[in-house]
């Protein structure tokens, strides 16, 4: 055994119990995620997506070899050594594979998640795109208008409600590939507030004190060794990473104005009318004293505007024929 692994398991531990972190799609996770591993130093960290992010599809023989490993189609897939569970799963998965696991999330104002997410999504690359089989050709839906991105009910898995839908899948009333009836919204709404408050630590993106609450939390729940001390300092130096949406390619985007028409806002409404009850749920715990209505629009037009900077940026420069 040469000295770096001696190293590396000298310096980390198994957790007991497991934790669990249910990373909903852009809500800041990826940076959270790395300093989870940096504050508990966990031995096994498994991340990946499972079928609550594939809706309907099922051809995973379609997958590169290379990229399958990362899609989680049986819970019974993540090894029994994890000690972390970090990725794109949702609630059930995680307590099917460790019953009693430490739960986690971090929710996002609605909108602005589903900005986020088609903006994101639609900077995929053909080289990424074929990473994902032929769920590519669905992923690739983000490319068209915001109207008709959250229109297609093949991405429903990713547009419909999706902070609610990772907390209750699978469920009967929950089409994979298809709208939530407005129906079923009381009972889903009930359902995801009992589900997330079983959570063992819950807050919102727009929370200034998120970050230290939660390492708050994973201090109290699992202690702190020299070690992770240690990275602890090592990564507050070196800064959290970003998984943030970068400008697209030229031509690729209208401005937000022509974006959000009149249709396109009802849409966004309907999209995020489950999540908009789940976050201010959580919001007004994290949040008590706050003006959730002006929070939330904060956030949605803060989303807006970066995105119009993003877009701008994407532009060529003006040829200045006077020159």
């Amino acid at each position: 055994m040469n000295f770096r692994r001696i190293r590396y398991h000298a310096t980390r531990r198994s957790l007991s119990p497991k934790l669990g972190f249910v990373h909903m799609p852009k809500a800041g996770g990826t940076g959270l995620i790395a300093d989870i591993e940096a504050t508990l130093r966990p031995l096994c960290v498994t991340g990946g997506i499972d079928r609550s992010q594939t809706g309907s599809f099922t051809a995973f023989s379609t997958v590169p070899s290379a990229f399958r490993g990362g899609i989680i189609v049986d819970p019974m897939e993540i090894p029994a050594a994890t000690d972390v569970i970090a990725g794109h799963f949702a609630r059930k998965t995680i307590e099917t594979r460790f019953p009693g696991a430490n739960l986690v999330t971090i929710l996002r104002e609605p909108r602005a998640r589903l900005l986020s997410h088609w903006f994101y999504l639609g900077n995929y690359t053909d080289d990424v795109l074929a990473l994902y089989g032929d769920w590519g050709q669905t992923l690739a839906l983000a490319r068209r208008s915001l109207a008709k991105f959250i229109s297609a009910p093949a991405i429903a898995c990713h547009t419909d409600n999706l902070m609610t839908r990772m907390l209750l899948w699978p469920h009967d009333r929950i089409p994979p590939a298809g709208f939530i009836a407005p129906q079923d919204d009381a009972m889903l709404i009930d359902a995801a507030r009992a589900a997330i408050d079983r959570f063992a630590f819950v807050d919102v993106l727009e929370n200034p004190a998120m970050h230290d609450r939660l390492i708050q939390f994973l201090r109290h729940a699992y202690g702190q060794t020299i070690w992770s001390r240690l990275e602890r300092l090592i990564y507050a130096r070196r800064g959290a990473p970003r998984n943030e949406a970068a400008p697209p390619t030229p031509g690729a985007r209208q401005a937000m104005a022509d974006e959000l028409t009149g249709r396109c806002h009802d849409l966004l409404d309907q999209r995020s009318r489950l999540d908009r009850h789940l976050w201010r749920h959580i919001a007004a715990r994290a949040l008590p004293q706050a003006d959730l209505d002006t929070l939330a629009e904060t956030s949605y037009r803060r989303t807006v505007d970066r995105f119009d900077r993003l877009i701008a940026a994407s532009q060529p420069a003006p040829i200045n024929d006077a020159a």
